[in-house]
């Protein structure tokens, strides 16, 4: 009889001893970041099975009583621990318990714990506390109240649902798991075997914490002997299962332990054969896979396989991953088998495809080449043809400009000295275009060279301007100049003539009383000089065409003061220093200004 009384208490004190062993052991594994709701059920375990053994060895009623009081700090969380951990390990209803949501679910046990310790004022837990005996011990046996069956009713919900979300996962794993089945449908059954029995009064004694403390035990046996979330995840991802790739686990005994549907279309077995089979013995038609297995780093390679009884050529990139924990302890080798048939052909393809490039890219070389030779010989008899020309024709002017001139002077009759200046006219300009048309000439020269230096602008623009003094008073223009000491990477000579011809075309197209204004901008490492005046204006068309050859702005074009060169003249310089020119005008009648950019010198005489 003493033998039967202390059976209950020796059981609860071993319940309460493995608790804190499996939490001695949890803490030990916590590397290896299994989930907090496990231990969250020990916890609350241990809490119930310590009061109960307190309800049982004391014998005043209020201490008993207390004691019953403190076991709902147990009993309350135990189903929401389930429930949860349940949920994490399967990969279900992560958001209910791995958010803020999470706390809705305790909101039930924090009442159920309130009440019972409150019991006394409202009768909502134990409408009716008796006592009675169990051997030589006495146990509270009492009638429950109305909130003790609300509580009931949820944690069954949550009991429930989590052993259907546990056992589903363990009935669909591989019959190579059987053993590992049992663990799991073990776990989950133990508890509502041993509550059944004392809610239907079949025992006064409540076996409902040690099959929870056998529970907790049989999940850690398959966590840490079978490592059933280490080397398969019950949780089978979605992605995985529907990859095209063929993926397939192999343990450290180079067993195969697991496989996706495109795995079994690769190795052409099901999955059934397959699952408990030596690697070597499945892997037949591609050991390279099996030559990688050992390397402790991510390896990949690809191999060219013959399929089908045609020796159809398939080719597949293979990569081996090894599996490890957080103590990066080797678990097993994870192998990824990518079809790129299609890749490889495609690449074999674009390689034929650079190759016939290339060959045609040589052959339009030596075309381009042919081509840049002929057009520099060309080019090359055209500008001595130009200098040749510039030659034949500056011979017969230069007496020509000479003796008109003394013939015009002595001349007395008006109407003949008229004539004589029209050709003195023509003259002039024939030689100026003749002049004009070499300059330009020499300027599209490739292999032409500037004397490049530092020179300020205001210095040059004054000397500019000074050699265009008496146009200036001619056309009774104001020209101001209102540019600083300014240095510029440049050719003095040739930035003076484009100076010279920006000056004296803004004279030309500015009415008597006109302003003409010259200004630099500072542009980063360029200058903007800009010459600016309130003359006649371009239209969109005239600033479209205005640096083009033999263009000019006058619409009668019989204007033989120019030859229509000067500002391509200045467009050709300008883009040999670099730089760029163009005009602005916001209308005919509102006035031109053109401007251009020349690189910047610096203090220390570099660009």
């Amino acid at each position: 009889m003493l033998l039967e009384s202390l059976i209950p208490v020796a059981l609860l004190v071993a319940g309460v001893l493995l608790c804190l062993t499996l939490i001695y052991i949890v803490h030990q594994h916590k590397d290896k970041g299994e989930s907090p709701f496990f231990l969250m059920l020990i916890v609350s375990t241990l809490i119930w099975s310590l009061g109960y053994v307190f309800e049982i060895v004391f014998s005043d009623e209020k201490l008993m009583i207390l004691s019953a009081k403190a076991e709902y700090l147990g009993i309350a969380f135990i189903p929401v621990a389930w429930f949860s951990f349940c949920s994490a390990y399967t990969g279900r209803f992560n958001r209910l318990v791995k958010t803020q949501l999470f706390y809705t679910l305790i909101i039930v046990p924090l009442i159920t714990t309130f009440l019972a310790f409150t019991n006394e004022y409202h009768g909502l837990i134990w409408a009716k506390i008796e006592f009675s005996n169990i051997g030589m011990y006495r146990v509270l046996s009492p009638i429950h109240g109305l909130w003790f069956w609300v509580h009931v009713v949820y944690s069954h919900l949550l009991l429930i649902t989590g052993n259907v979300l546990i056992i589903g996962n363990a009935i669909l794993l591989p019959s190579v798991y059987r053993k590992r089945s049992i663990l799991i449908v073990s776990a989950a059954l133990l508890p509502w075997i041993a509550n059944i029995g004392y809610l239907s009064k079949t025992t006064e004694f409540d076996p409902t914490p040690l099959a929870f403390v056998a529970s907790a035990f049989l999940l850690l046996w398959g966590v840490y002997r079978y490592r059933l979330v280490e080397i398969i995840p019950i949780a089978r991802n979605v992605v995985v299962e529907n990859l095209d790739d063929a993926v397939v686990v192999i343990d450290n005994n180079h067993v195969i332990v697991d496989m996706n549907p495109a795995a079994e279309r690769f190795l052409a077995l099901p999955k059934d054969k397959v699952i408990g089979s030596k690697a070597v013995e499945v892997f037949i038609e591609c050991p390279e896979a099996l030559k990688l297995y050992n390397s402790e780093t991510k390896v990949s390679r690809r191999v060219c396989i013959k399929r089908g009884k045609r020796g159809v050529k398939k080719y597949y990139d293979i990569k081996v991953l090894p599996i490890s924990d957080k103590s990066k302890n080797i678990l097993g080798r994870l192998v990824v088998v990518h079809d790129v048939t299609d890749i490889k052909r495609a690449e074999e393809y674009a390689r034929k495809q650079r190759k016939k490039l290339k060959l045609l890219n040589e052959r339009l070389e030596e075309k381009v080449a042919e081509r840049t030779k002929e057009i520099e010989e060309l080019l090359k008899q055209k500008n001595e043809f130009i200098n040749q020309l510039g030659h034949d024709l500056k011979t017969p002017l230069t007496p020509l400009l000479s003796l008109l001139p003394v013939i015009e002077e002595k001349e007395s009759d008006p109407d003949l000295k008229r004539l004589l200046g029209v050709v003195l006219r023509n003259a002039r300009y024939m030689k100026n275009l003749v002049v004009d048309t070499l300059n330009l000439a020499k300027l599209n020269l490739p292999n032409l060279e500037f004397n490049l230096g530092s020179i300020n602008l205001r210095d040059v623009i004054e000397d500019s301007l000074r050699d265009n003094e008496h146009i200036i008073s001619k056309g009774n223009v104001n020209v101001e100049n209102l540019v600083d000491d300014v240095y510029v990477k440049a050719d003095r000579l040739r930035v003076k003539e484009v100076l010279t011809n920006l000056i004296t075309n803004s004279v030309k197209f500015t009415p008597e009383g006109g302003r003409i204004v010259l200004y630099t901008e500072s542009a980063g490492d360029e200058v903007k000089v800009c010459i600016e005046d309130n003359g006649i204006g371009l239209d969109e068309e005239q600033r479209e065409k205005i640096f083009d050859e033999f263009y000019k702005v006058d619409e009668s074009r019989h204007n033989v003061d120019s030859s229509g060169l000067g500002l391509t003249i200045c467009k050709r310089i300008i883009e040999k220093h670099g730089g760029r020119i163009w005009a602005e005008s916001e209308g005919v009648g509102k006035g031109t200004r053109i401007c251009f950019t020349l690189p910047v010198w610096d203090d220390e005489g570099e660009e």
